[in-house]
C-alpha cells in the first residue's frame, strides 16, 4: 500500500496446512507422475470424507493403479504426513468449459480407493464396533482385523475423536489402549480381557521398513504420542517404536532401563541399537544406552532433544507432598489458560489452591471428587480425578530417579547427538554433556522452537527431516574395544602355577598385592582388573560377560603353565565361580577354586533394584570396615547431594583417612562408585553347581554379637553347599575389607599353600585355551 504496509491478499502456490503441517501438492503431484503407470495425476485434500485427507486422482494404465502398489513406490520418495490415503483411478481428469482442471468435479473415492492390505473382516461384535467407529473418525473405509489406526492416517487428534465416540457407546476405550494396540483386532482383544499390560512391550508407532528401528523413549511425564506424532514425519525406511513406562514404575533408573532394554530386544534381539528422548526422558534414553554398553551392545544413534546432562540433587519432599505441589501446579495452569472454562469450575479450582498450604494430598483428593464441579471438569477432559492423581505420582516418582541415577560416560564408539532448542539459544550447545564426555564425542544441532514447540505440529517435519538425516548417517559398524584385563601381580618361571585373582565390587587389583607377594615365588600371580573402576569403560554387565572376557584373556598368560587356580574376592567370586563352570564345560578343569567371603547366588532372577542411598550407606561401610574405624561423617548430609557434590565429598573423605592421594581429582572416584553399585545390583544365578572341590573362606562380621556371626556364617555354609559337590570352609582372619592385607594376607596365604596349593589335582586344567574361546555353561 502507499503507506508502505503490505496487504495479504493470499497464496499462489499450492500449499495446504493438513493436520498443522504445510505440504506442497506439486511435489506430491510429481511423484505420483513418476509412479509406474501414470500418466496424469492430481492430489487434493478432501474434508467431505469425515477427517481431512489427502486424495490422488489418477489416469493410466489401471493394471498399476492399485492404491496399495502406489503406495509402496510413493513411500520410498515422501514422508509419511504426504502420502495419499486414497488413490481414484478416472479416465480423464474434470475439466471445465474453458479447459482448465475443475477440481469440484472430482468424485469422492470409494471403498476400493483406499489403501489396504489382504482384507480379513470384523470377527465378532466387539470389533464391528469398533469398525465403525474407525470409519466414523476415519471417513468412510472398509476397516478389517488388522488395519492399523495410525496407518490408515489415524494422528493423536483422531485419537483422542475415536475414544470419545467409543465412550459415547460405552467402550471403555483409552488414548493409553490405543496407541498399545493400534490394530483393531488388538483393541478388541484388550477389549474383551485378552491383551498386553501397559508397559510390557513396545508399541509400534510404524512397523514397516528397511533401516534398524528407532527406539523412543517417554518424555517426563511419560508421554509417547510425540513418538507416533514424529513417525509421520521421519524417513519411510526408519520403522519407529514407543517404549512407555511399566506401572507401577521400579525404584531406579537403571532397573528402569533394564526394563526398557527387555522390550527393545524383542523387537531386535541385537544392536546396533537406535535411541531418542525427549526433555528429561533423554535421561532414560542414555541409561538404556549405558546398560547397552555393558553388555557390549553397540548404540550407533543416542539422540537427546532438549536434555540436560543432570546433577540435581534428590528432592527432599516425601513423595506424597511431591505428588500435591505436582497437582497444584497442574490447577495453576489451567487456571491461567482457563478463561472461557465455566465459572463454576475455575472457582472449584481457586478453592483447591486456596486449602492447598494447610492441607494433606489426601484431604485435597477428598475435597475435589466431592466437589460436582471438578467431576464435570474430568469429565469433559475424559479422566477421572483417580487417573490424575495415578499419572502425578509415577511423574514425581520419576523426577525422583534421576537425579540419583548413576550417570557415566559411554563407550569412545557410541556418539551422542545433543538436539537443542534454538529459542532461545543456549550458553553450552552440548547442555553440559562435556561434563561426562568429551567433545570430539557429542554433536550438538539446533533444532527449530522452544523446548515446549520443538516437538509440536508446527516443528516435527523440520526435527523428523534432521533425526531421519542423523540416524542415516550414523555409522552401523560394530567397533568392539577389546581391553587386556590381565596384570602380573607376582611372577615365578614360566611352568609355575599361575593363580588368576578377581577383585570385588568396585576393587582393583592392587587389593591382592599383599596376598601375591606373601604366596611367594612358587607361583605366577595374575590379577584381572574389572572394567569401568577407572571411569574411562563402562562396567561389565553380567557376570557370565565379566567370566568370558577374562576367560579370553587367559591364554596368553597361562601357556605352559601345569595348573591354574582361581580365587575370588566378594563379587568377584561369582566371576571366578563362573569361569570354574565354563572351562570345566571344555573339559580343562581349573586345579583350585577359592572363593573369599562371597555371599552366596541370588535366589531370585530380577536384578536387585538398590536405591543410591543404599549403596553410597554399603560404600561408606566397606571404607569403615577397610580403616577399622568410623568415619564420622553425616551420610543423611550425603544422600541430599546431588552426584557432583557427592563425589567431591567422597574424594575428600578417602583423601583425608589415606584412602586416595592427594593429587588425585574427585571424578576419579566415579568409576569406583559406579561400578560397585551396578555390582550390588546384579543378580547371578549359575547354570549348574560346581562339580568339584570348592575352598570357602569365611571372615568375621565386627558389626554383628558373636551368636549372630555364629548364624550368618552357617547360613552361608548351608547356601554355598547347593552349588558345590564338595565344598569346604576355613574361617580366615580379619574382616570383609581386610583380609587380604598384611598381616592377614600372610596366614590367607600360608593356608592357602598348605590346604589347597599343594593338594591341587594337576594336568587338567595345564591345557591351554584357544583365543576367543566361547563356553556358554
Amino acid at each position: 500500500r502507499v503507506d508502505g504496509a503490505l496487504e495479504y491478499l493470499g497464496r499462489n502456490d499450492a500449499q495446504i496446512k493438513l493436520r498443522g503441517v504445510r505440504i506442497e501438492l506439486g511435489e506430491i503431484e510429481t511423484a505420483l507422475r513418476g509412479c509406474e503407470g501414470v500418466r496424469e495425476a492430481v492430489a487434493i485434500v478432501r474434508d467431505d470424507i469425515g477427517e481431512p485427507r489427502l486424495v490422488a486422482y489418477l489416469v493410466g494404465d489401471a493394471e498399476h493403479l492399485t492404491a496399495d502398489a502406489l503406495r509402496t513406490q510413493l513411500t520410498a520418495c515422501l514422508p509419511d504426513v504426504m502420502l495419499p490415503s486414497a488413490y481414484v483411478h478416472l479416465d480423464a481428469l474434470p475439466v471445465s468449459v474453458n479447459g482448465k482442471l475443475d477440481r469440484r468435479a472430482l468424485p469422492a473415492p470409494d471403498a476400493t480407493a483406499i489403501v489396504c492390505d489382504a482384507f480379513v473382516p470384523p470377527a465378532n461384535e466387539i470389533e464391528r464396533s469398533l469398525a465403525k467407529l474407525w470409519a466414523s473418525v476415519l471417513g468412510p473405509q472398509r476397516i478389517g482385523r488388522d488395519d492399523h489406526f495410525f496407518e490408515r492416517g489415524g494422528h493423536s487428534l483422531s485419537a483422542m475423536r475415536l475414544m470419545t465416540s467409543a465412550h459415547r457407546v460405552g467402550l471403555p476405550l483409552t488414548l493409553r489402549l490405543l496407541y498399545a494396540h493400534p490394530t483393531l483386532r488388538a483393541q478388541a482383544d484388550c477389549l474383551l480381557g485378552g491383551a498386553h499390560r501397559w508397559g510390557t512391550r513396545a508399541l509400534a508407532a510404524r512397523r514397516q521398513g528397511t533401516r534398524p528401528p528407532v527406539f523412543v523413549v517417554p518424555t517426563g511425564i511419560a508421554d509417547v504420542a510425540y513418538a507416533f506424532e514424529l513417525a509421520a514425519h521421519l524417513a519411510a525406511e526408519i520403522p519407529v517404536y514407543a517404549l512407555p513406562w511399566p506401572d507401577p514404575l521400579p525404584a531406579t533408573l537403571e532397573a528402569l532401563a533394564a526394563h526398557m532394554v527387555g522390550m527393545i530386544q524383542v523387537v531386535q534381539p541385537q544392536g546396533p541399537y537406535h535411541l531418542l528422548g525427549y526433555s528429561s526422558g533423554g535421561l532414560l534414553a542414555y541409561a538404556i544406552a549405558q546398560h547397552f554398553g555393558m553388555h557390549d551392545q553397540p548404540v550407533a544413534f543416542l539422540g537427546l532433544l532438549d536434555c540436560d546432562c543432570p546433577d540435581r540433587a534428590p528432592d527432599p519432599l516425601p513423595l506424597d507432598e511431591a505428588v500435591k505441589q505436582r497437582l497444584l501446579t497442574r490447577v495453576q495452569t489451567m487456571l491461567e489458560h482457563g478463561t472461557d472454562r465455566d465459572d463454576a469450575i475455575n472457582a472449584a479450582l481457586r478453592d483447591l489452591l486456596a486449602n492447598a498450604e494447610q492441607a494433606s494430598l489426601q484431604e485435597l483428593v477428598e475435597q475435589a471428587s466431592e466437589d460436582a464441579a471438578l467431576n464435570t471438569l474430568a469429565a469433559q477432559e475424559q479422566t477421572s480425578l483417580a487417573k490424575v492423581i495415578a499419572t502425578s505420582r509415577m511423574t514425581a516418582t520419576f523426577e525422583r530417579m534421576w537425579p540419583t541415577y548413576w550417570v557415566q560416560a559411554l563407550a569412545p564408539q557410541c556418539p551422542l547427538t545433543v538436539f537443542y532448542a534454538s529459542e532461545p539459544l543456549p550458553g553450552d550447545v552440548t547442555l553440559g554433556w562435556t561434563r561426562l564426555l568429551p567433545a570430539g564425542q557429542i554433536r550438538s544441532i539446533a533444532v527449530p522452537g522452544t523446548h515446549v514447540s520443538l516437538i509440536e505440529a508446527e516443528q516435527l517435519p523440520r526435527l523428523g527431516q534432521i533425526v531421519s538425516t542423523i540416524i542415516a548417517s550414523s555409522s552401523a559398524d560394530v567397533v568392539r574395544h577389546r581391553d587386556e584385563p590381565a596384570f602380573a601381580l607376582q611372577s615365578s618361571h614360566a611352568h609355575a602355577p599361575v593363580v588368576v585373582c578377581v577383585p570385588g565390587a568396585g576393587d582393583s587389583v592392587t587389593s591382592f598385592v599383599d596376598l601375591s607377594s606373601a604366596l611367594g615365588d612358587a607361583c605366577n600371580v595374575i590379577g584381572m582388573q574389572p572394567r569401568g573402576t577407572d571411569g574411562c569403560q563402562l562396567p561389565f554387565g553380567s557376570v557370565e560377560l565379566a567370566a568370558q572376557q577374562y576367560l579370553d584373556a587367559l591364554p596368553a598368560v597361562t601357556a605352559g603353565a601345569p595348573q591354574l587356580h582361581l580365587v575370588g574376592h566378594s563379587f568377584g567370586g561369582w566371576v571366578v565361580y563362573e569361569m570354574a563352570l565354563r572351562l570345566h564345560a571344555l573339559g580343562r578343569p581349573a586345579a583350585s577354586l577359592t572363593l573369599i567371603d562371597t555371599r552366596p547366588p541370588n535366589r531370585a532372577r530380577v536384578p536387585h533394584d538398590f536405591s543410591r542411598d543404599n549403596i553410597l550407606d554399603y560404600f561408606l561401610d566397606a571404607l569403615q570396615l577397610r580403616l577399622h574405624a568410623p568415619l564420622g561423617i553425616d551420610r543423611q548430609a550425603l544422600h541430599r547431594l546431588g552426584q557432583n557434590a557427592l563425589l567431591q565429598a567422597l574424594h575428600r573423605l578417602m583423601v583425608e583417612h589415606g584412602l586416595m592421594p592427594p593429587r588425585s581429582r574427585p571424578d576419579s572416584v566415579r568409576g569406583s562408585l559406579a561400578t560397585f553399585a551396578h555390582c550390588c545390583r546384579t543378580c547371578y544365578i549359575p547354570a549348574r553347581p560346581y562339580p568339584g572341590t570348592l575352598q570357602l573362606v569365611l571372615v568375621a562380621d565386627t558389626r554383628l554379637q558373636p551368636e549372630q556371626q555364629a548364624a550368618e556364617r552357617l547360613r552361608l555354609r548351608q547356601a554355598w553347599a547347593a552349588h558345590a559337590a564338595d565344598l569346604r570352609p576355613w574361617h580366615g582372619p580379619g574382616n570383609h575389607m581386610t583380609v587380604l592385607a598384611k598381616p592377614h594376607s600372610q596366614l590367607l596365604a600360608q593356608w592357602w599353600m598348605s590346604s589347597v596349593g599343594d593338594h591341587a589335582r594337576p594336568a587338567t586344567a595345564s591345557t591351554p585355551l584357544s583365543p576367543g574361546t566361547t563356553v556358554i555353561a
